[in-house]
């Protein structure tokens, strides 16, 4: 049986899908980010920092590089894992709506062409599926929350607006505006929402 490790020497940089799929474990499962907590990777990865300290030529200059990027990396996991979260929560919300719920069930295929970018990090369908998106980039899962940027693609045009900036965070339909965005780029729902454009 091939384990990971041998996967990795493996495929090399032309393996670059087994690697995104591990990082999308760990941003889609919100579980396994405690699980590293309990475990002292900290002290594992400076162990290990100096194992190549000593044994790595091109390495012994650079100490502490790896427990640097380590604390990176678990920042960009805890907000990484806040995006997905908040994704799942627009699915909810879209899935109470009865107009998109009707136009699924007619127009299956039109609807499985929506797309609902969050920044240039991940992508949710209509049937709740969440994967990175096709320029997927690191710094859109770092963005801060007040800057994050939501694109609905329909039939080769976009509709944009910004999160949570048009979001009432206490109302009970506070995803309400997103809802209506993709309302209005299924052809569903004809008044103006504010906050909300066409970028053509």
């Amino acid at each position: 049986m091939t384990n990971s490790n041998d996967l990795i020497h493996e495929k090399g940089n032309e393996g670059i899908d087994f690697y995104k799929n591990a990082l999308k474990d760990f941003v889609m499962d919100n579980q396994l980010t405690p699980q590293i907590k309990d475990f002292d990777l900290d002290k594992y990865i400076a162990v290990f920092s100096l194992y190549m300290h000593y044994n790595n030529d091109a390495y012994r200059y650079n100490l502490p590089y790896l427990s640097y990027q380590h604390k990176k990396f678990e920042a960009f996991l805890v907000s990484a894992s806040s995006k997905c979260e908040l994704l799942r929560n627009i699915i909810e919300s879209i899935r109470n709506s009865a107009v998109i719920q009707q136009f699924v069930k007619e127009r299956p295929q039109e609807a499985a062409t929506v797309k609902i970018c969050l920044n240039d990090f991940l992508v949710l369908d209509l049937t709740g599926t969440i994967s990175f998106h096709e320029r997927f980039s690191f710094p859109g899962a770092e963005r801060n929350s007040k800057d994050d940027v939501l694109t609905v693609l329909c039939n080769d045009r976009a509709w944009s607006c910004k999160v949570p900036a048009n979001i009432k965070a206490t109302a009970q339909n506070k995803y309400s505006p997103i809802v209506k965005m993709v309302e209005k780029a299924l052809g569903l729902y004809k008044e103006e929402t504010g906050g909300v454009t066409e970028d053509g």
